[in-house]
């Protein structure tokens, strides 16, 4: 399935470049956090929100991976800097710095008293995951003005903030 997903893109881009006297931009969102989480998705930070709620223990792997969480604010600043651009070309989201799954995890429990379990087991560098490394090193944005202001470990704890507020957990 992501198979078809990558395919997909590819040809949508691809469509969109063969136009060159249209005024198309592709923005690529690799990760997207904001305070309306969805616990029932399948995502690592959705599973530990969900820990932190429940007062329950997160179980993980012991492999380490390594994301970039973008936010609605720098989200909002890419878009801005780039609604009046008269270009066909696919632009990069991306924050100050993406971040490591054990780094995430730590501030989780230290800021929100997230409990988590990891698993040595030995077929660890087997678990599948989409990406080990899943960001963006394509900083195109900062031609037309795009300079993130938070960092991903900082919009996640933002935004978990936030949604742990309006929960009242």
């Amino acid at each position: 399935i992501q198979d078809h997903y990558s395919i997909a893109k590819i040809q949508a881009e691809s469509r969109h470049r063969s136009l060159p006297d249209k005024l198309i931009i592709d923005i690529r969102v690799f990760n997207y956090i904001n305070s309306d989480i969805d616990l029932n998705s399948s995502f690592l930070i959705a599973d530990a929100v969900d820990a932190i709620i429940n007062k329950a223990t997160l179980q993980t792997s012991s492999k380490n991976i390594f994301r970039d969480y973008i936010g609605p604010d720098d989200f909002y600043k890419l878009i801005l800097c780039l609604i009046n651009q008269s270009i066909n070309e696919s632009i990069d989201c991306y924050t100050r710095s993406p971040l490591d799954k054990f780094s995430m995890l730590d501030m989780l429990r230290n800021e929100f008293g997230l409990s988590y379990n990891i698993s040595y087991n030995k077929n660890d560098s087997f678990v599948p995951t989409f990406r080990d490394n899943y960001y963006s090193k394509n900083f195109k944005a900062k031609l037309y003005g795009y300079y993130p202001e938070l960092t991903s470990l900082e919009t996640i704890y933002k935004e978990v903030d936030l949604f742990l507020k309006k929960t009242k957990y």
